[in-house]
């Protein structure tokens, strides 16, 4: 059905190519398994179960789904077949220009926020954003495309879950998928990675959130100092980075719906967010004093405790 055409991408654990799918002529992208990793039922499991994720998503803003390919006696590889973008990756965009300005950050991320709240309105969460998960057709920010769901949480592919460990990219992931308050990386996760890539966009580089494991979870102690951003853009990723998830945005709506009010489209003029650093108590974060054994390219033991902070509580004022 699919005839491969060139070699386009290579990630983490699989190759991207470019195909024809024979019968229409029309490109595809075919993600395979990286042969050595072709025998880790772990890894095959997560590739079909990128495949049943995406079958539920219907959204501009999120890659299509075409087919899985299982392995046979010929070939020994897992193929998920996906629609073809032609375009850059964000994070290639960013590299190459700089930083998005005001406009393009905003339409971007209501798109990007749009195609969320449709896959968490299904329970199916992302929990890899980054620039390089985010497609720009013909380079064109309002063509935005989200890809890469290998490592998402559905409530309907319960299947090849990573469970509680770390997955996701350390410069982007929300404490919960660090072990904080349950491990549980809900729709209020993508939220918080979200906020993160915001950051990224406006000034052209990665919030610096830590190195390494130790020194992420750290950072994910307490909201970053974000007296460097645009004013009008602080309450609002303020509220976006509360460490504890209960604290924050609550949903992708509730992004898109502050981001009109940049925009102007609401009549209100300017973010209705504010936020104000209120004096800190000495206190750990739930589940970030250690570090799970299971955590990628982690120590294998927790370190010990380190002074810690609770999450500030920015105030709403509309």
């Amino acid at each position: 059905m699919y005839r491969v055409e060139e070699r386009s991408d290579q990630g983490g654990m699989g190759r991207v190519f470019r195909g024809v799918e024979i019968g229409t002529g029309e490109n595809v992208a075919i993600k395979v398994i990286l042969p050595e990793m072709a025998e880790d039922d772990k890894v095959a499991a997560m590739f079909r179960r990128e495949a049943r994720t995406l079958r539920q998503l219907h959204h501009d803003a999120i890659v299509r789904y075409f087919a899985y390919v299982p392995p046979d006696e010929n070939i020994n590889l897992h193929a998920l077949v996906m629609g073809f973008i032609e375009g850059t990756k964000l994070s290639d965009t960013i590299k190459e220009k700089g930083a998005l300005d005001r406009d393009q950050v905003i339409e971007l991320t209501m798109r990007l926020a749009d195609g969320l709240d449709r896959a968490h309105n299904i329970g199916v969460v992302h929990r890899d954003l980054s620039p390089d998960n985010v497609m720009l057709q013909g380079g064109d920010i309002s063509k935005a495309v989200l890809i890469d769901f290998g490592i998402s949480r559905s409530d309907n592919v319960k299947e090849a879950t990573i469970g509680n460990e770390f997955a996701g990219k350390l410069k982007y992931v929300s404490p919960e998928q660090m072990g904080a308050f349950g491990g549980q990386a809900e729709g209020p996760s993508d939220v918080y990675s979200l906020g993160l890539l915001m950051i990224g966009m406006l000034t052209g580089t990665p919030m610096p959130m830590g190195t390494n494991f130790v020194e992420a979870v750290q950072k994910r102690q307490t909201v970053p100092d974000l007296s460097f951003l645009p004013e009008e853009f602080q309450g609002l990723i303020a509220h976006m980075l509360q460490p504890d998830p209960k604290d924050r945005l609550p949903s992708m709506a509730a992004v898109i719906e502050e981001l009109r009010v940049l925009k102007g489209e609401t009549g209100l003029g300017g973010s209705r967010l504010r936020f104000t650093q209120p004096p800190v108590a000495d206190r750990v974060v739930p589940g970030l004093q250690s570090v799970p054994s299971t955590a990628k390219g982690g120590p294998t033991a927790s370190p010990a405790p380190c002074p810690c902070h609770p999450p500030p509580r920015g105030e709403i004022r509309r």
